[in-house]
Protein backbone atom coordinates (compact mmCIF):
# COMPACT_ATOMS: atom_id res chain seq x y z
CA UNK A 1 0.00 0.00 0.00
CA UNK A 2 1.57 3.32 -0.97
CA UNK A 3 0.95 6.85 0.26
CA UNK A 4 1.59 9.68 -2.14
CA UNK A 5 2.40 13.53 -1.84
CA UNK A 6 2.73 16.41 -4.03
CA UNK A 7 3.12 19.81 -4.24
CA UNK A 8 2.42 22.99 -6.21
CA UNK A 9 2.75 26.66 -6.98
CA UNK A 10 -0.54 28.65 -6.22
CA UNK A 11 -0.72 32.61 -7.05
CA UNK A 12 -2.56 35.31 -5.59
CA UNK A 13 -5.44 35.59 -8.16
CA UNK A 14 -6.37 32.35 -7.31
CA UNK A 15 -6.25 31.81 -3.61
CA UNK A 16 -10.13 33.09 -3.92
CA UNK A 17 -11.00 29.40 -5.64
CA UNK A 18 -8.36 27.64 -3.68
CA UNK A 19 -10.27 28.58 -0.45
CA UNK A 20 -13.56 27.82 -1.99
CA UNK A 21 -12.22 23.83 -2.93
CA UNK A 22 -10.70 23.47 0.17
CA UNK A 23 -13.49 24.50 2.44
CA UNK A 24 -15.82 23.08 0.23
CA UNK A 25 -17.67 26.63 0.34
CA UNK A 26 -19.14 27.38 -3.70
CA UNK A 27 -19.00 30.33 -4.43
CA UNK A 28 -21.85 32.46 -5.57
CA UNK A 29 -23.49 31.49 -9.11
CA UNK A 30 -20.99 27.95 -8.54
CA UNK A 31 -22.57 25.11 -9.58
CA UNK A 32 -19.55 22.66 -9.76
CA UNK A 33 -16.19 21.93 -8.95
CA UNK A 34 -13.17 22.02 -11.42
CA UNK A 35 -11.65 18.91 -9.38
CA UNK A 36 -14.07 16.16 -10.78
CA UNK A 37 -13.39 13.79 -8.23
CA UNK A 38 -14.83 15.76 -5.37
CA UNK A 39 -18.27 13.91 -4.62
CA UNK A 40 -20.75 16.61 -4.49
CA UNK A 41 -23.29 14.38 -2.55
CA UNK A 42 -21.34 14.26 0.57
CA UNK A 43 -22.46 16.49 3.22
CA UNK A 44 -19.58 19.13 3.95
CA UNK A 45 -19.68 18.40 8.00
CA UNK A 46 -18.55 14.60 6.64
CA UNK A 47 -16.38 16.08 3.73
CA UNK A 48 -13.39 17.58 5.64
CA UNK A 49 -11.95 18.08 9.35
CA UNK A 50 -9.83 21.18 9.91
CA UNK A 51 -6.51 20.48 11.67
CA UNK A 52 -4.93 23.58 12.31
CA UNK A 53 -6.09 27.19 11.49
CA UNK A 54 -5.36 30.04 13.20
CA UNK A 55 -8.19 32.39 10.88
CA UNK A 56 -12.07 30.38 12.05
CA UNK A 57 -11.01 28.19 8.86
CA UNK A 58 -10.79 30.22 5.53
CA UNK A 59 -7.58 29.44 4.22
CA UNK A 60 -7.89 32.99 1.85
CA UNK A 61 -7.65 34.45 5.29
CA UNK A 62 -4.90 32.51 6.47
CA UNK A 63 -2.62 33.31 3.53
CA UNK A 64 -2.91 36.73 3.66
CA UNK A 65 -2.57 36.96 7.78
CA UNK A 66 0.75 35.16 6.92
CA UNK A 67 1.99 37.51 4.34
CA UNK A 68 0.75 40.74 6.87
CA UNK A 69 2.55 39.03 10.15
CA UNK A 70 5.72 38.43 8.37
CA UNK A 71 6.00 42.16 7.56
CA UNK A 72 6.25 42.04 3.29
CA UNK A 73 6.55 45.45 2.14
CA UNK A 74 6.06 45.69 -1.11
CA UNK A 75 3.32 45.24 -3.06
CA UNK A 76 1.83 41.70 -3.58
CA UNK A 77 1.17 41.13 -7.58
CA UNK A 78 -2.10 39.51 -9.04
CA UNK A 79 0.63 36.72 -10.50
CA UNK A 80 3.16 36.36 -7.67
CA UNK A 81 2.93 32.85 -5.95
CA UNK A 82 1.44 33.77 -2.59
CA UNK A 83 1.23 29.55 -1.34
CA UNK A 84 2.09 26.11 -1.93
CA UNK A 85 -0.78 23.56 -1.88
CA UNK A 86 0.58 20.50 -0.62
CA UNK A 87 -1.43 16.82 0.32
CA UNK A 88 -0.78 13.44 1.35
CA UNK A 89 -3.26 10.20 1.18
CA UNK A 90 -3.50 8.12 3.86
CA UNK A 91 -5.68 5.31 2.26
CA UNK A 92 -6.08 3.39 5.36
CA UNK A 93 -7.23 6.43 7.29
CA UNK A 94 -10.70 4.08 8.91
CA UNK A 95 -8.11 1.61 9.77
CA UNK A 96 -6.24 3.98 11.78
CA UNK A 97 -6.06 4.57 15.19
CA UNK A 98 -6.91 8.79 16.37
CA UNK A 99 -3.20 8.65 17.34
CA UNK A 100 -2.00 7.39 14.34
CA UNK A 101 -4.11 9.73 12.66
CA UNK A 102 -2.80 12.58 14.65
CA UNK A 103 1.06 11.40 14.16
CA UNK A 104 0.46 11.26 10.64
CA UNK A 105 -0.24 15.08 10.52
CA UNK A 106 2.14 16.07 12.96
CA UNK A 107 4.95 14.37 10.56
CA UNK A 108 3.16 15.82 7.40
CA UNK A 109 3.73 19.43 8.81
CA UNK A 110 7.30 18.80 10.64
CA UNK A 111 8.55 17.53 7.12
CA UNK A 112 7.30 20.86 5.19
CA UNK A 113 8.30 23.44 8.06
CA UNK A 114 12.31 21.27 7.32
CA UNK A 115 11.49 22.63 3.76
CA UNK A 116 10.32 25.90 4.06
CA UNK A 117 10.17 27.27 7.17
CA UNK A 118 8.43 27.03 10.76
CA UNK A 119 5.81 28.96 10.91
CA UNK A 120 4.86 28.97 7.02
CA UNK A 121 2.30 26.18 7.11
CA UNK A 122 -0.38 27.94 8.32
CA UNK A 123 -3.80 25.60 7.36
CA UNK A 124 -3.98 21.77 7.48
CA UNK A 125 -7.07 19.56 6.84
CA UNK A 126 -8.66 15.94 6.24
CA UNK A 127 -10.43 15.46 2.86
CA UNK A 128 -12.90 12.34 2.64
CA UNK A 129 -14.85 13.58 -0.29
CA UNK A 130 -12.27 11.96 -2.80
CA UNK A 131 -11.39 8.59 -3.58
CA UNK A 132 -8.55 8.14 -0.96
CA UNK A 133 -8.73 10.51 2.63
CA UNK A 134 -6.07 12.36 2.32
CA UNK A 135 -4.25 15.39 3.72
CA UNK A 136 -3.94 18.93 2.93
CA UNK A 137 -1.41 21.65 3.89
CA UNK A 138 -0.87 25.17 2.92
CA UNK A 139 2.72 26.76 3.53
CA UNK A 140 3.29 30.51 1.99
CA UNK A 141 6.79 30.72 1.15
CA UNK A 142 8.44 33.75 3.41
CA UNK A 143 11.84 33.50 3.59
CA UNK A 144 14.17 33.58 6.90
CA UNK A 145 14.62 37.48 6.48
CA UNK A 146 10.90 38.28 5.85
CA UNK A 147 10.27 38.05 2.44
CA UNK A 148 7.71 36.53 0.39
CA UNK A 149 9.97 34.49 -2.10
CA UNK A 150 8.76 31.43 -3.57
CA UNK A 151 11.43 30.57 -6.15
CA UNK A 152 14.18 30.80 -3.15
CA UNK A 153 12.40 27.80 -1.20
CA UNK A 154 10.74 26.03 -4.10
CA UNK A 155 12.51 25.18 -7.48
CA UNK A 156 10.90 22.27 -8.99
CA UNK A 157 12.82 20.21 -10.97
CA UNK A 158 13.28 16.42 -11.76
CA UNK A 159 15.62 16.06 -9.54
CA UNK A 160 14.46 18.35 -6.97
CA UNK A 161 11.11 16.35 -7.00
CA UNK A 162 12.56 13.08 -6.65
CA UNK A 163 14.22 13.68 -3.32
CA UNK A 164 11.15 15.55 -2.44
CA UNK A 165 9.41 12.26 -2.92
CA UNK A 166 12.54 10.59 -1.28
CA UNK A 167 12.02 12.96 1.76
CA UNK A 168 8.81 12.32 2.58
CA UNK A 169 9.15 8.72 2.20
CA UNK A 170 11.87 8.76 4.68
CA UNK A 171 10.01 11.32 7.16
CA UNK A 172 6.18 9.88 6.59
CA UNK A 173 5.31 7.80 5.02
CA UNK A 174 7.78 4.81 6.28
CA UNK A 175 6.79 5.55 9.62
CA UNK A 176 3.28 4.40 9.01
CA UNK A 177 4.88 0.98 7.09
CA UNK A 178 3.95 2.09 3.72
CA UNK A 179 5.48 0.61 0.34
CA UNK A 180 8.54 2.12 -1.01
CA UNK A 181 7.70 4.29 -4.57
CA UNK A 182 9.78 4.00 -7.53
CA UNK A 183 10.71 7.62 -7.63
CA UNK A 184 11.14 7.95 -11.27
CA UNK A 185 12.64 4.71 -12.14
CA UNK A 186 9.67 2.63 -13.69
CA UNK A 187 11.75 1.73 -16.66
CA UNK A 188 14.54 0.80 -15.08
CA UNK A 189 11.86 -2.09 -12.99
CA UNK A 190 10.27 -2.72 -15.88
CA UNK A 191 7.80 -0.67 -15.99
CA UNK A 192 6.52 0.77 -19.17
CA UNK A 193 3.15 2.21 -20.97
CA UNK A 194 1.78 -1.35 -21.61
CA UNK A 195 2.56 -2.66 -18.27
CA UNK A 196 1.02 0.09 -16.25
CA UNK A 197 -2.23 -1.19 -16.36
CA UNK A 198 -0.96 -4.42 -15.10
CA UNK A 199 1.22 -2.37 -12.24
CA UNK A 200 -2.24 -1.14 -11.02
CA UNK A 201 -3.79 -4.31 -10.74
CA UNK A 202 -0.72 -6.00 -9.03
CA UNK A 203 -0.79 -2.72 -6.37
CA UNK A 204 -4.70 -3.14 -6.04
CA UNK A 205 -3.77 -6.94 -5.29
CA UNK A 206 -0.80 -6.12 -2.86
CA UNK A 207 -3.04 -3.39 -0.85
CA UNK A 208 -5.80 -6.08 -0.75
CA UNK A 209 -3.29 -8.23 0.85
CA UNK A 210 -1.89 -5.81 3.35
CA UNK A 211 -5.39 -4.90 3.97
CA UNK A 212 -6.33 -8.66 4.65
CA UNK A 213 -2.90 -9.58 6.44
CA UNK A 214 -4.28 -6.60 8.61
CA UNK A 215 -7.69 -7.62 9.14
CA UNK A 216 -6.40 -11.18 9.90
CA UNK A 217 -3.84 -9.27 12.67
CA UNK A 218 -6.94 -7.74 14.30
CA UNK A 219 -8.65 -10.32 14.51
CA UNK A 220 -5.68 -12.78 15.62
CA UNK A 221 -5.47 -10.33 18.25
CA UNK A 222 -9.21 -10.61 19.33
CA UNK A 223 -8.99 -14.19 19.40
CA UNK A 224 -6.36 -13.83 22.05
CA UNK A 225 -8.30 -11.09 23.55
CA UNK A 226 -11.40 -13.39 24.13
CA UNK A 227 -9.03 -16.17 24.91
CA UNK A 228 -7.77 -14.75 27.32
CA UNK A 229 -11.00 -13.36 28.88
CA UNK A 230 -11.98 -17.26 28.45
CA UNK A 231 -9.21 -17.84 30.94
CA UNK A 232 -10.10 -15.16 33.21
CA UNK A 233 -13.93 -16.37 33.27
CA UNK A 234 -12.67 -19.55 33.68
CA UNK A 235 -10.84 -18.86 36.48
CA UNK A 236 -13.77 -16.79 38.06
CA UNK A 237 -16.07 -19.31 37.65
CA UNK A 238 -13.72 -21.28 39.86
CA UNK A 239 -13.26 -18.92 42.54
CA UNK A 240 -17.37 -18.48 42.33
CA UNK A 241 -18.06 -22.16 42.82
CA UNK A 242 -15.43 -22.05 46.03
CA UNK A 243 -16.95 -19.22 47.29
CA UNK A 244 -20.58 -20.57 46.57
CA UNK A 245 -19.29 -23.65 48.58
CA UNK A 246 -17.94 -21.69 51.22
CA UNK A 247 -21.96 -20.06 51.57
CA UNK A 248 -23.41 -23.46 51.39
CA UNK A 249 -21.66 -23.84 54.35
CA UNK A 250 -22.35 -21.06 56.27
CA UNK A 251 -26.15 -21.22 55.38
CA UNK A 252 -26.01 -24.50 56.72
CA UNK A 253 -24.71 -23.57 59.94
CA UNK A 254 -26.91 -20.65 59.71
CA UNK A 255 -29.85 -22.72 59.66
CA UNK A 256 -28.77 -24.89 62.06
CA UNK A 257 -28.38 -21.51 64.53
CA UNK A 258 -31.96 -20.60 63.47
CA UNK A 259 -33.57 -23.25 64.62
CA UNK A 260 -31.70 -23.29 68.50
CA UNK A 261 -32.63 -19.56 68.12
CA UNK A 262 -36.63 -20.76 67.18
CA UNK A 263 -36.31 -23.85 70.11
CA UNK A 264 -34.72 -21.10 73.00
CA UNK A 265 -37.68 -19.06 71.30
CA UNK A 266 -39.89 -21.24 72.45
CA UNK A 267 -39.13 -22.13 75.70
CA UNK A 268 -39.03 -18.25 76.43
CA UNK A 269 -42.35 -17.77 74.78
CA UNK A 270 -43.61 -20.30 77.24
CA UNK A 271 -42.11 -19.58 80.98
CA UNK A 272 -43.59 -15.59 79.48
CA UNK A 273 -47.02 -17.56 79.07
CA UNK A 274 -46.63 -18.23 82.89
CA UNK A 275 -45.42 -15.31 84.29
CA UNK A 276 -48.85 -13.79 84.35
CA UNK A 277 -50.24 -16.92 86.67
CA UNK A 278 -47.38 -16.90 88.56
CA UNK A 279 -47.28 -13.27 89.17
CA UNK A 280 -51.09 -13.36 89.99
CA UNK A 281 -50.30 -16.30 92.56
CA UNK A 282 -47.81 -14.44 93.72
CA UNK A 283 -49.43 -11.26 94.42
CA UNK A 284 -52.51 -13.19 95.80
CA UNK A 285 -49.77 -14.76 98.47
CA UNK A 286 -48.24 -11.50 98.95
CA UNK A 287 -51.65 -9.85 100.01
CA UNK A 288 -52.49 -12.96 102.07
CA UNK A 289 -49.15 -12.99 103.88
CA UNK A 290 -49.46 -9.01 104.34
CA UNK A 291 -53.28 -9.27 105.72
CA UNK A 292 -51.71 -12.09 108.39
CA UNK A 293 -49.19 -9.93 108.78
CA UNK A 294 -51.29 -7.28 109.85
CA UNK A 295 -53.29 -9.14 112.06
CA UNK A 296 -50.34 -10.49 114.29
CA UNK A 297 -49.16 -6.88 114.31
CA UNK A 298 -52.67 -6.12 115.86
CA UNK A 299 -52.71 -8.77 118.11
CA UNK A 300 -49.40 -7.99 119.29
CA UNK A 301 -50.34 -4.17 119.75
CA UNK A 302 -53.89 -5.26 121.41
CA UNK A 303 -51.89 -7.65 124.05
CA UNK A 304 -49.64 -5.08 124.47
CA UNK A 305 -52.24 -2.53 125.25
CA UNK A 306 -53.99 -4.97 127.79
CA UNK A 307 -50.80 -5.79 129.25
CA UNK A 308 -50.27 -2.05 129.82
CA UNK A 309 -53.35 -1.88 131.60
CA UNK A 310 -53.57 -4.35 133.52
CA UNK A 311 -50.76 -2.86 135.25
CA UNK A 312 -52.07 0.31 135.44
CA UNK A 313 -55.25 -0.85 136.84
CA UNK A 314 -53.35 -3.76 139.96
CA UNK A 315 -52.98 -1.85 142.78
CA UNK A 316 -49.37 -0.94 144.16
CA UNK A 317 -48.79 -3.07 147.43
CA UNK A 318 -48.41 -1.04 150.49
CA UNK A 319 -44.63 -0.61 152.09
CA UNK A 320 -43.63 -2.15 154.67
CA UNK A 321 -43.13 -0.41 158.04
CA UNK A 322 -39.62 0.29 158.90
CA UNK A 323 -38.83 -1.04 162.47
CA UNK A 324 -37.95 1.96 164.67
CA UNK A 325 -34.24 2.93 165.66
CA UNK A 326 -33.60 3.59 169.06
CA UNK A 327 -31.07 6.76 168.97
CA UNK A 328 -28.21 7.39 170.90
CA UNK A 329 -26.95 11.05 171.37
CA UNK A 330 -23.79 10.06 169.57
CA UNK A 331 -25.60 8.46 166.99
CA UNK A 332 -28.04 11.78 165.93
CA UNK A 333 -25.07 14.01 166.32
CA UNK A 334 -23.19 11.63 163.88
CA UNK A 335 -26.12 11.44 161.18
CA UNK A 336 -26.30 15.27 161.41
CA UNK A 337 -22.64 15.81 160.93
CA UNK A 338 -22.76 14.21 157.55
CA UNK A 339 -25.25 16.66 156.32
CA UNK A 340 -24.03 19.90 158.04
CA UNK A 341 -20.05 18.97 158.50
CA UNK A 342 -18.76 20.87 161.59
CA UNK A 343 -22.24 23.74 161.60
CA UNK A 344 -23.78 24.31 164.69
CA UNK A 345 -24.24 20.80 165.54
CA UNK A 346 -20.69 20.15 166.62
CA UNK A 347 -20.74 23.44 168.43
CA UNK A 348 -23.77 22.11 170.39
CA UNK A 349 -21.58 19.07 170.82
CA UNK A 350 -18.51 20.94 172.03
CA UNK A 351 -21.43 22.96 174.20
CA UNK A 352 -22.55 19.53 175.45
CA UNK A 353 -19.49 18.22 176.16
CA UNK A 354 -18.00 21.17 178.27
CA UNK A 355 -21.44 21.45 180.13
CA UNK A 356 -20.78 17.67 180.70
Amino acid sequence: MFSSASIRKGKKSAIGSYDQEQTRVMGEGQEEWQNPNIDTEMPRAHALIVVENKYGGSVKDAILGRIAEAGVKRKVRNDAVTHLTTFATMPDYSRRSEQEREQFAELFKSFLEKKYGEGNVVDMRWHFDETTPHLHATVVPITSDGRLCAKELFKPTKKSMEQWQKDYYGQVAVKFHYSMPDFGHSAKKGYTKETKATRKQLECVQGKKETAEQDLAQLEAQVEQVKARNRGLVEEGRELGERARCLEEEVEGLRSHVSRLEAAIGAVSEALAAVPAALDMAAHRVAEGFKRAMRAVQDGLLAQQLELLEQLLKPEPEPEPEPEQEWTLDDMIENYSEDFGNGSFGSIRQENDHDL
